[in-house]
């Protein structure tokens, strides 16, 4: 028999502090937009109405908007034959395949951005190899400056998303009408088509949003990419800001941003809603079989060396660089540790301090928002559509963020490391909620059902049951946060935080300065701290 329900009062208990907990995740984007939005009182109405009128505007909300459309499309391109891949066969790397999986959210954008200078740029390993083989006098590959360098580096970054999405339906969709259409004398191509991506449109068109608003969004990969072909809001954001120095504008083009992320955001939600609708993703996973045939190891194969050369070739151009140095002054070339040793002479043990001490703090205040969100919407009780209330934060863009909590915490010689601390905590907080929120989803009725006939109080209740059964899932969005941390450029940019500059910023710097070679020393440095976060998380996962 099934323990009685919760009484009357403990109910009105837990909806006010889910409320409670709610208000005070959402305070981590309500909070700052006054500062963001400030300048605009009073007068700024003349700013607003110049920003408008002014043709740069609107040249970069079509820019934004071109370049996440060709994004998703080509992103979409590479996730769906890397989700069957992952979905239904097995063979050799497919572990490795699906670990992509967290590149969009452990990997640093100007680590990728980085990677795609030293693969593709004009000084890069293909234009380096390709000039040594046909003997040209010109570097041949000249596309990673335009809106074509941006879209192929978005769509690399995020084309895992559509992989995971869609990978998990996959695996989970009935064969029977796969099987029946077979029995008719269908063609694979024909079933393909006309059977299993009407089963995946849900989860595509979810994924497809969501690297869309990724890409509306970045600020990067566009600022470093973009300049000779366009620019976005974010990038507008900041110039108008950092450089320009007008304030006006900068918060008319953060209005024009959040509105137009507002509606994208109502877009994912809606697609998100279908993608997670009873029903959609449930049953088992269908056992996975090897590849059958010629036709279907070969285009494994090719596809398999396309996204080895898309995602492995920067990776590694990354690394290797890190450890070419030139020696003396006849400028000859060698493998050392030179470029670390330098790193570390220019002060970057301080910057990895500085690191640690904000990734620490970042991730603290991101489980903490997320978990508290993700505890206080399951004690109202919010499903499907009910949980669009949950995604609103994401219409409030990095750029928006920092141009607030900047002047909300102000610091010394620029922002202080709290006010970062609080825009990288709202870039990761989505991962944090939707962690937490998988986690609490999972606790059955019946438990909380049994606390409460015990007489638990709902403090008592959130402490004993709710937080540790969902522990691992909190430690996991955690990890994801000290992993954006350590790499989020884009905050530091934008913040231009003083004292001693976080290893992203310190990357970013060095690039600047064309000493690309230090710059990827600092992306090893990033990547490893990146890594041994998820390790921790691992380890925790398995003591819990």
């Amino acid at each position: 028999m099934d323990a009685p329900r919760a009484s009357r009062p403990a109910n009105v208990l837990l909806a006010a502090g889910g409320i409670l907990a709610a208000a005070l995740a959402l305070a981590l984007f309500l909070v700052p937009l006054p500062g963001a939005f400030g300048p605009l009182f009073g007068s700024g109405a003349k700013a607003l109405i110049r920003t408008l009128n002014d043709s740069r505007t609107w040249s970069s909300l079509r820019f934004a908007l071109l370049e996440s459309l060709a994004s998703s499309v080509l992103a979409l391109a590479l996730g769906l034959p890397a989700a069957w891949l992952v979905a239904r066969r097995e063979f050799r790397g497919r572990r490795f395949l699906s670990s992509l999986g967290a590149v969009p959210f452990a990997v640093p954008p100007l680590l990728v951005a980085l990677g795609f200078v030293m693969f593709w740029g004009r000084s890069g390993a293909v234009n380096a190899f390709l000039v040594r083989v046909l003997g040209l006098d010109e570097p041949p590959v000249s596309f990673l400056y335009s809106i074509h360098g941006v879209v192929l580096a978005h769509a690399v970054y995020n084309f895992p998303i559509v992989m995971r999405m869609a990978g998990d339906l996959w695996a989970r969709l009935p064969d029977e009408q796969a099987d029946a259409a077979r029995s008719l004398g269908a063609g694979e191509g024909r079933i393909l088509l006309g059977v299993t991506l009407p089963q995946l449109a849900p989860a595509l068109a979810s994924a497809t949003s969501l690297v869309f608003l990724y890409s509306f969004s970045s600020f990067v990969i566009v600022l470093v990419f973009g300049a000779m072909a366009g620019s976005t809001l974010e990038v507008e954001i900041y110039r108008a800001a950092r450089i320009e120095v007008d304030q006006g504008r900068a918060a008319s083009l953060a209005l024009v941003g959040t509105a137009a992320a507002l509606l994208l955001v109502g877009v994912y939600a809606a697609m998100e809603a279908r993608h997670a609708s009873p029903g959609q993703s449930q049953g088992l996973r269908n056992p996975r079989k090897p590849l059958r045939g010629r036709l279907e190891r070969v285009a494994a194969l090719a596809y398999g060396t396309v996204a080895s050369i898309l995602v492995g070739g920067p990776a590694v151009s990354v690394l290797a660089a890190s450890f070419i140095e030139r020696r003396g002054f006849s400028g000859t070339f060698g493998f050392g540790l030179g470029n670390y040793r330098r790193l570390f002479e220019s002060g970057a043990l301080g910057s990895l301090g500085v690191t640690l001490v904000l990734a620490l703090t970042t991730a603290f205040i991101a489980a903490a928002a997320g978990t508290a969100a993700a505890w206080g919407l399951r004690r109202l009780g919010a499903r499907g559509p009910k949980l669009t209330f949950a995604y609103l934060p994401l219409a409030v863009s990095p750029a928006v963020i920092a141009l607030g909590w900047t002047r909300v915490v102000p610091g010394r010689g620029g922002a202080s490391l709290l006010a970062v601390a609080l825009i990288q905590a709202a870039g990761a907080w989505p991962l944090a909620w939707r962690s937490a929120h998988a986690a609490f989803s999972k606790i059955q009725g019946n438990v909380l059902d049994a606390a409460a006939t015990l007489g638990s109080s709902t403090a008592d209740r959130a402490r004993r049951v709710d937080l540790p059964l969902a522990a691992r899932g909190i430690a996991s969005g955690a990890a994801f946060a000290f992993a954006l941390s350590v790499g989020d450029a884009g905050s530091l940019i934008l913040a231009s935080p003083g004292g001693a500059p976080p290893l992203a910023l310190l990357m970013y710097r060095l690039a600047g300065s064309y000493r690309f070679n230090e710059a990827c020393a600092a992306g090893v440095l990033m990547a490893l701290l990146g890594s041994l976060a998820f390790a921790i998380r691992e380890e925790a996962s398995d003591a819990l």
